[in-house]
């Protein structure tokens, strides 16, 4: 190459001398300028073809057979699709039966501003490398359908939903020793939350916010009251709850009352006598704007939770009993943590003593909470009843499985007209979470969330609330509004699933997909029990095609209105634990079908990179009675 550049600079000073006429040293080049030139020119040639190499292995993969089919399919043979093949394709394929030329041909004028590439052929048509480019462009084709206004009725009482809700919001890390601040509550409401939790404690003569018994750091009172003012509807104008674990004294109770109203003003609902508490709950519309405030009595003593998880256990002996906690890698399965008896005898634990309400905070509670022990229940079985006034339920996890064992349907009666709030156990020292579904799928509306934990409830919440326009509040399912035994296995199917992971697409520059791993997908279904299911496809062995397009997983779904896709992208490790590369978690009700593409996500829900993220072929088939429609 040095001979070839060599010679091109000698031609090049041939005709220069021959041109001008003269070979006097002024004009003419010296020996010493003619090889830096040519030293030069090689130094660009070279940095040109590294830069080539780079390129063309960042460059986008090239269309899976499935994608190259169906662009032959829908472009009837040319090597372009315009906008009448494109709408053609959205009709039959892309689920989009309404979509027409118009508004494809809008579609491709925005993926050439989108991409600022400029077009084989014209702005209005695409290539099969286009077409590609346009499917994997999340902009323009994802998985998940946003929508900025909710889609379901917002006009039945608030029991009937399921309420995005955190559990001691105020924390930013562990149970036992982390600070509380604002941070993760501004961070929750941003993001949709509407349920926020304060534990209220004195200090000093001061209302503080803080996790009890425990060494965590304070944060003040009207601090996190002016932080709630501030968020409460930047991402929702539906209603805001925040729940008040009182631990105050009664003349602190009324200076709290007094902060309240001052610090919310008008943003604060103010029941009337007589929904204090209310025969039926508002709905979310008609509190639209507003703050409610509902008490949280003290959660149950630790020894009360350890006794609910046991009876879920077996042990070998009378010293231990197990409790299970939420794996954080593992799929979906609870892990048994075993305690020693004596840890959590009754007998020593100190109870909480029962905090009454000053009539200046009383008549600031719409939604009254109590304890299970304090709620009219069946003599036999001591499940809760439905009473005459509308109130809230407080179970610990153990409390909520328990119970859900014991008689599942009288749970769903209760939450059909009363809240039901279901709250981590007490042993989740680094901040865990429970399955939500465990709340959500026996009619629970309050599934509370550690929403600093950043692991697979989180995601989950976070995908379900994504839906109905992430208003917060999401429509309960008909199965657990009506009076039908929803855990029943005879309950029918009422959508089908079909999902193809066509491939991935990496970055070589980013550790996420970069080269030499071993990459597979986990694909679950979160939802109802009876929809619960696990699927994984092979593992790619240092490929540099991630494509897994020849196979296909099917479900079929009881419950599809609360289940939720979740795509989880891992490095296949022989001798180790398998390293998690990234996720992303839709909510079916609300996913598209067709081709589609979906960016991956860190634990903590941030986009990995703009060039790491799946494309999946997606089909769902409503069923009636078990049977295709």
């Amino acid at each position: 190459m040095l001979i070839v550049i060599f010679n091109w600079q000698a031609s090049r000073l041939w005709r220069f001398q021959n041109y001008t006429g003269t070979e006097d040293t002024a004009t003419s080049m010296s020996a010493f300028s003619f090889v830096l030139i040519c030293l030069a020119d090689l130094h660009l040639w070279l940095r040109s073809l590294v830069n080539g190499l780079i390129s063309a292995d960042m460059a986008p993969s090239a269309p899976p057979r499935s994608i190259k089919q169906v662009f032959a399919q829908y472009s009837d043979g040319k090597k372009f699709m315009d906008a009448s093949d494109l709408a053609r394709f959205y009709q039959r394929i892309q689920g989009s039966e309404n979509m027409t030329e118009e508004s494809t041909a809008l579609l491709i004028s925005r993926f050439y501003q989108i991409s600022q590439k400029d077009p084989s052929l014209n702005y209005d048509c695409l290539n099969i490398h286009e077409f590609f480019d346009f499917l994997a462009t999340p902009e323009l084709n994802s998985l998940m359908q946003t929508s900025e206004q909710p889609t379901h009725d917002m006009t039945a009482p608030l029991s009937n939903y399921l309420i995005y809700s955190s559990h001691n919001s105020y924390l930013t890390g562990n149970q036992l020793t982390s600070r509380s601040g604002t941070e993760m509550i501004e961070k929750a409401l941003q993001d949709g939350c509407r349920v926020v939790e304060l534990d209220c404690w004195e200090r000093n003569g001061q209302i503080v916010v803080l996790h009890g018994h425990t060494v965590t750091e304070p944060v003040g009172f009207e601090d996190c009251l002016r932080a709630i003012k501030r968020n409460a509807f930047v991402r929702s104008e539906y209603p805001v709850i925040i729940t008040l674990e009182n631990h105050l004294s009664l003349d602190l109770q009324v200076e709290a009352a007094r902060i309240l109203k001052d610090i919310l003003g008008d943003s604060l609902y103010l029941p009337s006598p007589e929904e204090r508490p209310p025969r039926v709950f508002a709905s979310p519309d008609a509190l639209k704007c507003k703050i409610i405030i509902s008490d949280s009595p003290p959660k149950a003593p630790l020894s009360q939770q350890v006794a609910a998880a046991n009876t879920e256990a077996s042990a070998d002996n009378g010293e231990r009993n197990r409790a299970y906690l939420r794996a954080q890698e593992d799929d979906d399965e609870d892990t048994a943590v075993v305690l020693e008896s004596d840890m959590f005898d009754s007998s020593n634990a100190s109870e909480e003593m029962q905090v009454d309400f000053s009539e200046d905070l009383q008549q600031l509670i719409y939604i009254s909470s109590l304890k299970l022990g304090q709620i009219t229940v069946e003599s036999a079985r001591g499940l809760p009843t439905p009473g005459e006034h509308c109130i809230m339920v407080n179970l610990s996890e153990p409390q909520v499985k328990k119970l859900m064992k014991e008689d599942a349907e009288s749970l769903i009666r209760y939450t059909q007209r009363n809240l039901g709030r279901m709250y981590p156990f007490g042993l989740r020292f680094d901040s865990s979470n429970a399955n939500p579904y465990q709340a959500w799928a026996n009619g629970f509306q309050m599934a509370a969330i550690n929403y600093q934990a950043h692991d697979r409830p989180c995601w989950i919440t976070r995908a379900l609330f994504e839906a109905n326009g992430k208003c917060g509040y999401v429509s309960k399912p008909p199965i657990l509004l009506q009076h039908l035994e929803p855990h029943s296995a005879e309950i029918t199917p009422k959508l089908s699933l079909k999902i193809r992971v066509l491939m991935a697409f990496k970055d070589d520059d980013a550790h996420e997909l970069g080269r030499d791993h071993d990459l597979y997908v986990k694909i679950a279904i979160d939802g109802h029990p009876l929809d619960k299911a696990n699927e994984k496809t092979n593992t790619i062995h240092n490929g540099k095609e991630l494509i897994w397009e020849d196979q296909l997983f099917h479900f079929s779904l009881r419950v599809p209105e609360i289940a939720i896709l979740r795509l989880e992208v891992w490095d296949d490790d022989t001798f180790n634990r398998d390293d998690f590369v990234g996720q992303s978690c839709i909510s079916i009700d609300e996913m598209k079908e067709g081709i589609r593409i979906t960016s991956l996500q860190s634990r903590e829900g941030e986009v990995l990179h703009p060039n790491v993220k799946l494309l999946c072929w997606v089909e769902k088939e409503l069923w009636s009675n078990g049977a295709r429609q």
